[in-house]
């Protein structure tokens, strides 16, 4: 059907050179059928991972949709996307598209009908660093009309996993970001004991 893409959030530059979150991976704390239920995942999809880390969701999405469908994974953690590449090829995975790459700048592929663009529990890092606008506006960019944005994010609760409750999203507070930029919110979901899922449908500017 559509193009579905995730994205790695662009994370700030840290003392030791690694993004924000670098190394880490939010797929072993969700529940996984709860996820793949609440996508929009066809067989001809086409998704974008945005900061897709070592891609976890990205090579999980790959092999959900099979082979005439098209993942492409971006990440500023260059260590990430060469994990990423490694395993894909361990797992015989070759719909999968991966690139070193900042989020917040021009998407660096070449990317247009999109169905479906995918962010895990990096929007909060994107608003850390004033980059949120930017990312949502690269998302409207390739998106196809009435595209879907899918944003992962921690309950805004104490504890651990998650960064600390001050950088932790409400869906109300996700909601009225992303429907700044032209989207409208469709459903959300628990995906887990720490996580939520919501999905937002870009309205046709044709």
């Amino acid at each position: 059907m559509g193009i579905f893409i995730v994205m790695e959030v662009n994370r700030s530059m840290q003392e030791n050179n690694l993004p924000i979150g670098a190394g880490k991976s939010t797929f072993t704390y969700i529940e996984s059928e709860a996820l793949f239920a609440f996508l929009p995942l066809y067989e001809t999809t086409r998704f974008l991972d945005i900061a897709c880390g070592n891609g976890a969701y990205t090579l999980a999405v790959a092999e959900k949709i099979g082979p005439k469908g098209r993942v492409f994974a971006l990440d500023l953690w260059e260590e990430g996307i060469g994990l990423l590449r490694e395993e894909a090829a361990v797992r015989g995975i070759d719909n999968v598209q991966s690139v070193v790459g900042d989020a917040t700048q021009k998407f660096p592929l070449d990317l247009s009908d999109i169905d479906v663009c995918f962010m895990s529990s990096v929007l909060h890092d994107f608003v850390h660093i004033q980059g949120a606008e930017a990312v949502l506006e690269n998302c409207v960019d390739v998106l196809r009309p009435n595209g879907t944005l899918v944003v992962v994010e921690f309950k805004k609760i104490d504890g651990p996993p998650g960064p600390p409750l001050r950088s932790r999203m409400t869906p109300e507070e996700v909601e009225k970001l992303v429907t700044t930029y032209g989207f409208r919110k469709e459903c959300e979901s628990e995906i887990g004991p720490c996580h939520y899922a919501m999905r937002f449908r870009l309205l046709n500017s044709d």
